[in-house]
């Protein structure tokens, strides 16, 4: 006995030693995130094109989120640099992409810190052409400090050029969300009244979608809550079938372990049931 359990605390500890050694050699998050860009920025130089430099410069604004760059903070800014002079490049043939590169470019200047070199950035690229980037993120910084007519402004620019109905509404309730207004007409005063008679029609289309999913998801929880009730209304049929059993057996034990097999087979059979009604 205490051989095998000599053994057994053996196992477990090389087992133990063997977890820890394997979670000490996986890289951290941080760590792949600096791998990242280390990857993105190769190939950012190799084929300098805009799909290339928005990638690098995601990847560096992802590891700054994951705080690849807390102990490093150098680091972070020679890769801004890096990135920044990638985009630049990019951005001189990157057609209808050179605004978003631009506004790229911003963003990683304010992770690094370089808030006024961001907000010239993200000015800039606005007026190179209005994107959905640069005019959420400008959206926020003149809502923040309270400039309703720049929120308008830029909203009134962007929301109009953006082609996904999806990016249109979200840009249109951060927008609403900036004006920082008390009532809906004032929130929407920088739009024309096709971008608010579209507004408020998809608006009331979501809702009306959101309510029939709730609809759906409350019918739908009722039925499994009634399903279970009914599955344990049938296994309690069986434990008294059971019960019932046992007592004719007259203390006869294989009598009395038919009478258990059966009830186990007879519960097992409502769960199934139960789960074949609700599809698993």
């Amino acid at each position: 006995m205490t051989n095998s359990s000599s053994k057994l605390g053996s196992l477990m500890h090389r087992s133990i030693f063997l977890a820890l050694a394997l979670a000490a050699c996986m890289p951290s998050p941080q760590q792949l995130a600096i791998n990242n860009v280390a990857s993105t920025r190769v190939d950012a130089h190799q084929r300098p094109g805009p799909r290339q430099a928005q990638a690098y410069a995601d990847a560096i604004d992802e590891a700054y989120k994951a705080g690849a760059y807390k102990e490093n903070p150098r680091g972070l800014q020679l890769d801004v640099d890096d990135a920044a002079a990638v985009l630049d490049a990019a951005s001189m043939n990157g057609g209808n992409d050179a605004p978003t590169l631009i506004a790229w470019k911003a963003l990683l200047f304010v992770d690094a810190n370089r808030y006024d070199d961001g907000l010239k950035m993200f000015q800039a690229s606005m007026e190179m052409g209005p994107n959905r980037m640069a005019a959420r993120n400008l959206a926020v910084i003149y809502g923040a400090a309270n400039l309703p007519q720049k929120v308008g402004e830029v909203c009134a620019a962007t929301v109009p050029v953006l082609v996904d109905p999806d990016d249109q509404y979200d840009l249109i309730e951060l927008c609403n969300r900036n004006m920082n207004a008390i009532s809906d007409e004032a929130a929407m005063s920088w739009a024309s009244r096709d971008i608010v008679a579209w507004y408020q029609q998809e608006h009331a289309r979501r809702a009306q979608v959101a309510q029939q999913e709730e609809e759906k998801r409350e019918q739908r929880d009722a039925y499994e809550r009634s399903v279970v009730s009914d599955a344990h209304v049938c296994a309690d049929r069986c434990n008294q079938r059971g019960y019932q059993c046992e007592s004719r057996c007259g203390g006869d034990q294989k009598c009395e372990d038919l009478c258990i097999d059966a009830d186990h087979a007879c519960v097992q059979s409502c769960a199934d049931q139960g789960n074949g009604r609700l599809g698993y």
